[in-house]
Formats: C-alpha cells, sequence, structure tokens
C-alpha cells in the first residue's frame, strides 16, 4: 500500500470545521525520518488527486477542481530549501497556472546573525536573536495569509519541517504556541514536523526539551491527525525503515473518548513511501 493511499482514507474521514484548528502533525522518534512522509503529504498539497487537505478559505474540505490555486509556504529548519524541491519538482513542474510552493531558508536568518556578530564570540542563541526569528517568522506567515485573502479560491498550506530546530533556535512554548494561534486565525492547514528524538528520557535533557514534550502532548490533542514514525526494535530486516503510527481525527472530543489508531510498517522506496499493514508485510523476516 502507497501512503498516498493512507493519506486520502485520513483526509476522507477528516470532518475539521471552519475557523478550527487544521494540523496535521508528524512526529519522528529516535532515529527516524519524517521528511519522506512530509513531502508526500507537501505533494498532495500542491496537486491533489481528487481534493486538497485544506478547501478554499472557510470551506475546509471542498472538492478541487481546476480554477483553485494551491499555495505552500515550507519553512526549512532543518533541510534545506533545495532538498525539498527536488523531491517536489515532479508536482510543480508546468503547473504553475495551479500551484506554487514558496520557501523559506531558516538557515539564511542563522548565518546572518553569526555573520554580524563574527567580531566576536556570540552567546548563541540569545534573546535578541529568539525574538528577532520569531518575528522574522510571523511577518513571512502573515504576508502569505495576506496573498491567500486576495483569492477566495486559493488553498493554503503552511509547512515547518522540524519544529525541534525553532526551540533549539531559543524560541519557547510561547512563541511557537503564538504562532499555531496565528496560523490557525488565518485559516492556514499546517503540516507541522518534529524530531522527538530519544523520548527526552535522558536526565541530562536540557529543560526546554521537557517543556517541548508537554506541548507536543497539547498540541497533539488539537492536532486533526498525528503520524508518528519510529525505528523498528532489533530482529528485523533491513528492508523495513520502520513503523508508522497513524492517529485518525477525532470523531468525537468528548472526554475519555480516544481517538482510533493504525500501524504500519513502511519503507522508503525513492520518493514513494510504501506501507504494510502489521503482520501482512512478506519483508519480514
Amino acid at each position: 500500500m502507497d501512503f498516498s493511499t493512507v493519506v486520502e482514507d485520513l483526509q476522507n474521514s477528516s470532518t475539521s470545521c471552519p475557523g478550527e484548528l487544521d494540523l496535521w502533525l508528524i512526529l519522528s522518534h529516535n532515529t527516524a525520518s519524517h521528511e519522506p512522509l512530509l513531502s508526500e503529504l507537501i505533494r498532495r498539497s500542491l496537486n491533489p488527486p481528487r481534493r486538497s487537505l485544506l478547501g478554499p478559505a472557510g470551506d475546509p474540505g471542498a472538492p478541487a477542481n481546476t480554477s483553485l490555486m494551491h499555495k505552500c509556504i515550507l519553512f526549512c529548519t532543518h533541510k534545506s530549501p533545495r532538498f525539498y524541491q527536488q523531491l517536489l519538482s515532479s508536482a510543480i513542474l508546468g503547473r504553475d497556472q495551479h500551484c506554487s510552493l514558496s520557501t523559506v531558508d531558516i538557515g539564511d536568518v542563522v548565518r546572518q546573525s553569526l555573520a554580524e556578530d563574527c567580531k566576536e564570540v556570540p552567546e548563541f542563541p540569545s534573546q535578541e536573536f529568539s525574538s528577532h526569528l520569531w518575528r522574522y517568522i510571523s511577518d513571512k506567515s502573515n504576508e502569505f495569509a495576506e496573498t491567500v485573502k486576495q483569492s477566495p479560491t486559493c488553498v493554503a498550506t503552511l509547512i515547518v519541517d522540524n519544529l525541534t530546530c525553532l526551540f533549539d533556535l531559543g524560541l519557547n512554548a510561547r512563541h511557537i504556541d503564538r504562532l499555531l494561534v496565528q496560523w490557525s486565525r488565518s485559516q492556514l492547514h499546517l503540516l507541522i514536523g518534529c524530531h522527538v528524538g530519544q523520548d527526552f528520557q535522558d536526565e541530562s535533557v536540557p529543560e526546554h526539551d521537557h517543556t517541548l514534550v508537554h506541548c507536543l502532548e497539547i498540541w497533539k490533542n488539537r492536532a486533526t491527525v498525528v503520524l508518528e514514525v519510529r525505528p523498528l526494535g532489533t530482529g528485523y530486516t533491513t528492508s523495513l525503515d520502520g513503523e508508522l503510527m497513524v492517529h485518525e481525527p477525532w470523531k468525537s472530543k468528548q472526554l475519555g473518548q480516544p481517538r482510533s489508531r493504525r500501524n504500519y510498517h513502511y519503507r522508503y522506496e525513492g520518493r514513494r513511501v510504501l506501507c504494510y499493514p502489521l503482520g501482512t508485510s512478506k519483508l519480514v523476516t
């Protein structure tokens, strides 16, 4: 089964309403990598086969048609813009009238700040830099949201490839939460990746990482869909890259009502992500 099939099933079962936070959260644990999964979600946002992840403003899930313009802005905090442009070139090529992908290289902001402070060894990241970075991301997001408002048929998606990097650069939970509120009020669909390492069980983990864990638990409850990838334990074939846990859209957010969950084994095959329901993969030896 292709990962795109899993995504389509999730889209069809999603029932987010106008004004609600429309967030897809992708978490990678330990040494697992979530970038190929994120790239496939971006691809479907740019070139949806049936319908977009988010319909025109005020109408989530509206049927896609040739008149819709699909716009994405990608904040590259971990991988370079070139990495994603190479993976997504086939989704954009020849479709300038129907989709666009803008990238923001956070690494450029970091390099510029270090170059300005090169006369002395800076305390990095400083509080001043963190505040500057927050304003920079907020301003870029607002610019993107304003362009979306100018077109009632625009489908807009905002992506962050690795939220953990923003914490490493000095942004705190309050900064991130303010961004999420800002983005949700702009009726942007959100694809947020986050690498959570060793689940932060090491006592030597910095304090801000524990704050991140707490925030992720809150955001997991608020997210429309949560995808988690983990490496396989010992004893599995190297033909598989890991295990994918899919937390499906809420059927009810009443207290004590858990969301449904599906597990798959997966492997990366070029630009494709192949998924196998547990117990059905002939690759496991």
